[in-house]
Order: structure tokens, then sequence, then C-alpha cells
């Protein structure tokens, strides 16, 4: 199991949902925000955290987690949970579970994840998949669902894959399996979608 008071201690972290972070820093909510740089390609995870994630929190669309840094007071990273479903072919079923009775399995989706461009980026985003983790300890006995899903954009940083390789995040074989050339047929650019097993989660 993942300890995530351990990273609150070490770091200097507390992880905010965007609505209360909103609240408890509404003084200098706009200056916080803005100062957040993303190490991408593009401007989009900027913009939406500036721009969309307190709309999409009142909607119940996404919710937008915040990684505070307490002591320097600055924003560490972001990212973004919600529900979905991935469909997923009989042999990765049966790696899950024999026992699931239908092919789309319900996900918890990371639809957006971004570090500050101005911290150590890579151990950023190791202790923020951490924190998601802790996070999928916590919900998954409050609600169903039985894989995390991500969708790994390759146009705002070409080594993501990687990145999640290292957690052991997956191919989803069901939408890139290539019967033509018995080959998994991944993409160059847009975003890929890749999944772990929560039960497989250490």
């Amino acid at each position: 199991m993942i300890d995530l008071e351990k990273y609150v201690k070490l770091y200097n972290i507390k992880v905010f949902n965007f609505i209360d972070f909103k609240k408890k820093f509404s003084k200098k909510l706009n200056k916080l925000l803005n100062c957040f740089d993303c190490n991408t390609n593009d401007d989009e995870y900027k913009y939406f955290l500036t721009e969309n994630a307190c709309t999409f929190s009142n909607l119940n669309l996404a919710v937008t987690y915040i990684v505070f840094d307490t002591k320097e007071e600055v924003i560490l990273s972001y990212f973004t949970l919600s529900a979905s479903t991935i469909e997923v072919t009989n042999s990765e079923k049966k790696k899950i579970s024999s026992d699931i009775p239908f092919s789309y399995i319900p996900a918890l989706l990371i639809g957006k994840l971004a570090a500050n461009n101005n911290e150590d980026y890579e151990k950023l985003g190791t202790i923020t998949i951490q924190i998601i983790f802790a996070l999928v300890e916590e919900l998954k006995e409050k609600i169903g669902f039985r894989v995390l899903s991500v969708d790994a954009d390759l146009d705002a940083s070409p080594t993501i894959i990687e990145f999640y390789k290292k957690f052991n995040f997956i191919y989803n074989r069901k939408k890139y399996f290539d019967s033509s050339k018995n080959e998994l047929d991944i993409p160059d650019s847009g975003t890929i979608t890749m999944y772990i097993d929560v039960e497989k989660i250490v």
C-alpha cells in the first residue's frame, strides 16, 4: 500500500482538490495558477488549470487535484480524475480476472497530469503518480473500478509512454492491436490509452 503521509511529510506537500484550493487561497489564486509552468510542448495544460479546472470540478466532469508545496507556496503538479471505461480484449480481460462478465471495464481515468517545469520534473512526476496510487487505494474501497487508465499525451511529451511504463501501465490492446500485422500499432502522436489493474498497484 502506498503511504501518502510519507510524501506529505518528506516533501512539505499537501494535496488539495481544486475547489478547496480555490477557497483556501482565494486572494492569491490567480498568481499561484499563473506561476505554474508545465513541461509540455503546448499551453493546453496550463490553460486547463487556469481556465477549465474549476468548471470541470463544479460540473462533476473531472476533479482536479493540486499538489502544493506548503513551504514555498508553489503548485508542484496537478492531475485530474474522472469515471470512465475501457474496452479490452478477451485475453486482456482474463489477465485482469476471468470472472469479469463484460468487455467494458470500469476505470478511473487520469485525464490530465502536468508538473511544474521549474522543479525536478521527473521526480515530481514520480511523486504525483505515487499520490494518485494512494488515492486509488482509498477510492477503490468506496466506488467500483478495476483499472486506472490514462490518456498519455505524446504531443505534450514525446517520452510520456516510457514514463508510464515505469509504473507498469500497459497499452490497451483492444484499441491498438492490428490483426493484419498481428502486432500492436501504436500511433506516434496524439493521446495513447494505457492502463494498470488496480489490484497490481504496489
